[in-house]
């Protein structure tokens, strides 16, 4: 009876101490039920779909896009399907995304600060650029444009916003390097000196070896043409055979199509391109002065009558009428000054775009008097009249001026006359007329050749082209238009009366002059039906 006793106490007293521990761990448990109740509840998430396109406004497949929660670090990704669209079924809520989209041929472009509600569906559409090396680049081929990935002939293309023009103003010269198989070759120091242009080597053994160049459709058979290279958009080079499909045997040697820039719809434009230069000669040769000349001629006599058996006697004049003449800082500048200045306005809006530029370019020539100078203006006009029609103008004028003077012909260079001419003469009697220097070569001074011989050339170019746009349905469209030519030449020498070889030679007349007029234009009506099945 007492052991039961005993145990029932035992009992009431466990009762209570188990009692007492239960009230303290009550609140704990109720903490952690509290706590771990999130995790129990549904995540929240979000739907994000959207669709790519190029920027013709096409969907593009197979763009690989990656979503990225900039907080957290969370990825997923997936990929377009033929129509452009992609989707991401259950996003993460918390935080802000970001989205990259990538693919072969496109520029990767990555937009942020998205952030995503619950249980909602965020809609998103871009349009990625063609990359400068995708195969999808149009390139301009003859009447119209193709995708590099059509095309099974050799083109190559030149974009002139990759390239720095520096103070040059040839853009012919600037294919050399960016374009496989050309050779630009400069034919002589001379300012305004047009470029010899080779695509894949010399293609005629007696003919004309120079490529055809295009300019928006209109082939300048003259050679070269006169154009502001700020007024390019970009040159296309066509080098195959096929070329001549299209522009018949003027294409053997390859085809040069240059394409201007156009206005675009958006704000106004206004660009103005300020370039100075100076041309130095790096390392010119030093001339050897009176008696440094006369040590080496004289050793030369020595070793003619060494040879010969003769006695002759090399003639220097005595120290008191020497004048010490370094006769190629007579007919040089110590510098040749380079001034380019060009003036844009383009801009427009859904129905009219336009384009204008003004364009003055000048060149100092190292040998004094010798100048080159270039004037162009141009503007572009596309102005939509209905729904299917557009009106299309295209104009342009250059003046190209250059003073010369004789540096191609090689018997009668200006630089190797100073450079063959006795340092201890002078340039001037003491009357003021020009000496003849101890020679009866009558164009052995070359200060009068600077001062007396002027020769002046002045060729004014220009480019009309006005077209209609019509396109009655989709994928068709007719385009009449007219495009012309036009050239004026005229080249003056004249000799003055100080001029010694107008007295002394019949050959050498006061003036010599020549013109020329070239006029052509073409008229074309091109059909053109482009449908995707």
């Amino acid at each position: 009876m007492e052991h039961y006793h005993l145990l029932k106490l035992k009992t009431a007293k466990m009762k209570k101490r188990l009692l007492t521990v239960w009230k303290r761990i009550m609140p704990i448990l109720t903490v952690a039920f509290v706590v771990s109740t999130p995790t129990i509840a549904q995540e929240k998430t979000s739907t994000v779909s959207g669709v790519v396109r190029n920027e013709s406004g096409e969907p593009i497949p197979n763009v690989t896009v990656i979503a990225t929660n900039n907080n957290t670090n969370f990825t997923s990704g997936t990929q377009t399907e033929n129509n452009g669209i992609f989707t991401f079924v259950k996003l993460p809520s918390n935080g802000r995304y970001s989205f990259t989209f990538s693919r072969i041929g496109y520029e990767q472009q990555t937009i942020s600060g998205y952030a995503l509600k619950n249980d909602a569906t965020t809609s998103i559409i871009i349009k990625l650029k063609d990359s400068s090396t995708s195969l999808s680049n149009v390139v301009v081929v003859g009447y119209g444009t193709q995708k590099r990935q059509l095309i099974s002939t050799s083109v190559s293309t030149v974009k002139m916003n990759t390239v720095d023009q520096g103070s040059g103003y040839n853009p012919v010269k600037m294919l050399q390097g960016r374009a496989t198989g050309i050779n630009v070759l400069s034919p002589s120091g001379v300012p305004g000196a047009r470029p010899i242009v080779l695509i894949r080597g010399v293609g005629s053994i007696s003919g004309n070896s120079a490529p055809l160049f295009v300019v928006d459709g209109i082939p300048n058979e003259g050679g070269y043409p006169n154009i502001n290279p700020n007024d390019i958009e970009s040159m296309d080079v066509l080098k195959d055979a096929s070329a001549a499909a299209i522009y018949g045997s003027r294409a053997n040697s390859g085809v040069v199509i240059i394409t201007t820039k156009a206005g675009k719809a958006g704000k106004t434009v206004v660009d103005l391109d300020v370039r100075h230069g100076i041309g130095v000669i790096a390392n010119d040769i030093q001339m050897a002065n009176s008696t440094e000349y006369a040590n080496v001629m004289q050793l030369a006599v020595n070793n003619f009558n060494a040879q010969r058996g003769t006695s002759l006697v090399y003639y220097k004049p005595p120290t008191s009428q020497i004048e010490e003449t370094d006769w190629t800082k007579v007919v040089q500048r110590p510098n040749a000054k380079t001034t380019n200045y060009n003036l844009s306005v383009s801009g427009g809006n859904d129905k009219t775009t336009f384009f204008t530029s003004f364009g003055a370019f000048k060149q100092e020539g190292i040998l004094k008097t010798s100048e080159y100078n270039q004037y162009s203006y141009r503007v572009k006009l596309s102005q939509k009249l209905s729904k299917i029609i557009q009106f299309n103008t295209n104009l342009s004028f250059t003046l190209a001026d250059r003073d010369l003077l004789e540096e191609e012909n090689s018997g009668l260079k200006l630089l190797r006359t100073a450079r063959e001419e006795q340092p201890w003469y002078s340039p001037y009697l003491a009357n003021g007329d020009y000496k003849v220097n101890g020679t009866l070569l009558i164009r052995h001074n070359p200060a009068m050749l600077i001062n007396e011989e002027k020769w002046n050339s002045k060729r004014y170019e220009g480019i009309g082209l006005i077209s209609l746009d019509v396109k009655p349905f989709n994928g068709f469209k007719y385009t009449p238009s007219l495009k012309v030519f036009a050239s004026y030449f005229d080249e003056k020498k004249t000799l003055t009366e100080k001029m010694i070889a107008r007295s002394l030679s019949a050959g050498w007349g006061a003036i010599a002059q020549n013109k020329n007029t070239d006029l052509r234009y073409i008229i074309e009506n091109l059909f053109q039906y482009n449908n995707k099945i």
